[in-house]
């Protein structure tokens, strides 16, 4: 009996312990099953890649501290139409992180290379890492993208 009220006692410290010092208890971010968003921000990002000696990492932030709903859609090659979708929930601005092909739903294999369109009612920010681990020419390189209003097109001017 002493036993079981030592554990829950350090079980409730360290518990504890993790409120007062900032250590996050849940993960910052969760797949969801689809639900309609109203799309505010878009962007469009090209080219990401897995291989052997190829990866592509990204880094998902909404602008200000808030639950950011997204919808990310995968395409290959010429097609218009999406081969896979995700929807994923962020939540504050620690951000999700993780491997591309991570955020493709289960059984569903990443198509390299494959561009991701992701659509959100938030103002959001991407940064990309693309690596290359070959023992010849091994690199690293990133580059931070921001979404831009769904309704008036690409913001930039030619």
């Amino acid at each position: 009996m002493k036993r079981k009220s030592m554990v829950f006692a350090l079980a409730v410290s360290l518990l504890t312990a993790g409120l007062f010092i900032g250590v996050p208890l849940t993960h910052t971010a969760e797949f969801i099953d689809p639900f309609p968003i109203m799309v505010s921000d878009k962007l469009f990002l090209p080219y990401n890649v897995k291989s052997e000696r190829w990866w592509t990492g990204l880094h998902i932030v909404p602008v200000t501290n808030s639950i950011l709903p997204v919808v990310i859609e995968f395409y290959h090659g010429d097609n218009t139409d999406p081969y896979a979708e995700a929807t994923l929930v962020i939540r504050g601005q620690a951000g999700w992180t993780g491997n591309v092909e991570d955020l493709l739903p289960e059984r569903v294999p990443f198509r390299s290379p494959s561009s991701l369109n992701i659509l959100s009612d938030k103002r959001f920010t991407v940064t990309k890492f693309i690596a290359n681990t070959g023992s010849s020419s091994p690199g690293f390189g990133f580059q931070t993208f921001y979404s831009y209003s769904a309704f008036d097109g690409w913001p930039h001017s030619d």
